[in-house]
């Protein structure tokens, strides 16, 4: 049969996917790996040895997988995807949250260089993909800068979504020891959300989705309802200048407006869930997403003809490692070896981070200061619920610790 021209260039893309980082001699060595992501920095210095590669079949693709022995790991938060402007010329990132991010790197940088790696490699997502598509002169910049702190030698890309989706994928399957059939890998990012499924044939399926299945976007959109509501409450707060923030963070304070700061919708009362709940329902049921195909779908059409409840489930990523799990695993009083949860697990998750506040006290400090990351733990774990209702899943049969920086020293 004759091939389409949009399978043909799918075909075509993961060939050179197949080949990712295929050249590099065959004896253990130490590699950094970087996964610049649109909502942090993660660092793996790792002992790759594909001595002893698996090999991960999917279709009639054969993919080699090494052993890793990770020496060292970092991650820091930079919101890359907040930071992505556009003029009339194209797309770039403001100039001072680019510079925080290249400083971000380059303390990853140099706590890495202390395990003395032999290469650098370094995938950036979602966030760097926007700029890279349609890049204005200060966009093409950012690109060379980062190059530059990488250093020559290094390996710097900027991968598709549907490379993202792949290399995730693959390492999931290794690190879970599964399979690649009857098998739903997902990993959700703060920019952009990949599904892979692998069904009964092994025969892969896709679905790619970004902003509001994504942790950054819905976690801007569900403060920002909070938000509103307290500058109708309390006007002189909408000035700029007079934000809660600048009134302190005592709890006291917190309790009296109900509010911690800009883009922050904690501390969680029962109108911040029921709202979170009901717009995570409507941007999961209405998203739009690519399909193996490259075809824009719903993720009922992606996945109508598959029963994902008999699937084996696969959670990677920061949303869900970093973010849900731990919160689950608190509020049902497990131990942190408990790397798995079912739908009636995450709902009780949900309704126990009534009167989260996202704040801890700084001993040294002698202040209270806001968790990082602590503005997304009720997006991520409503957008997870909403996740598993649309997709009809029972349970995440494992939560593994992948991100790309650990998916590139596998696919060494």
């Amino acid at each position: 049969m004759k091939q389409s021209v949009s399978r043909r260039m799918w075909m075509t893309s993961f060939v050179g996917i197949l080949f990712f980082g295929m050249a590099h001699a065959e004896q253990a060595s130490v590699v950094a790996s970087f996964d610049i992501g649109s909502g942090s920095t993660k660092m793996v210095v790792s002992k790759v040895d594909c001595s002893n590669a698996s090999t991960i079949t999917v279709g009639n693709i054969h993919q080699r997988v090494c052993d890793i022995s990770v020496l060292d790991e970092g991650s820091a938060k930079h919101s890359w995807k907040n930071a992505v402007r556009k003029d009339s010329k194209g797309y770039y990132f403001d100039e001072a949250e680019l510079a925080k991010g290249l400083a971000v790197l380059k303390k990853l940088l140099d706590q890495a260089k202390k395990q003395n790696p032999v290469r650098f490699e370094a995938a950036a997502t979602s966030a760097w993909r926007t700029v890279s598509e349609h890049p204005n002169e200060k966009g093409k910049s950012a690109i060379a800068a980062m190059k530059d702190i990488l250093g020559e030698g290094s390996s710097f890309q900027i991968i598709s979504a549907e490379k993202e989706a792949w290399l995730g994928a693959i390492s999931a399957i290794k690190v879970a020891n599964v399979l690649p059939k009857n098998v739903l890998v997902q990993d959700i990012g703060g920019g952009s959300q990949q599904i892979t499924v692998f069904d009964s044939e092994g025969n892969m399926k896709l679905w790619l989705g970004k902003d509001y299945v994504a942790s950054e976007k819905f976690t801007q959109w569900v403060s920002a309802q909070k938000e509103s509501r307290i500058f109708e409450k309390y006007p002189e707060l909408a000035s700029g200048s007079a934000m809660a923030s600048k009134k302190g963070l005592h709890p006291k304070t917190v309790k009296k407006l109900g509010w911690i700061e800009s883009g922050n919708p904690n501390p969680i009362g029962r109108l911040e869930i029921i709202e979170a709940q009901a717009g995570a329902e409507i941007f999961v049921s209405h998203a739009m997403g690519k399909n193996e195909k490259g075809q824009s779908v719903t993720l009922q059409e992606a996945f109508s003809d598959l029963n994902l409840s008999q699937y084996n489930v696969v959670g990677i990523g920061g949303v869900l490692y970093y973010s849900v799990l731990p919160q689950v695993q608190k509020q049902m009083k497990w131990n942190s070896d408990v790397m798995s949860f079912d739908k009636i697990e995450i709902e009780q998750t949900l309704q126990g981070l009534l009167g989260y506040t996202g704040l801890q006290w700084d001993e040294d400090k002698h202040i209270w200061k806001v968790e990082d990351y602590s503005q997304n733990v009720l997006p991520n774990v409503v957008l997870v619920n909403a996740m598993m209702d649309e997709l009809r899943l029972d349970a995440y049969t494992s939560i593994e610790k992948v991100n790309m920086a650990h998916a590139q020293a596998y696919l060494n």
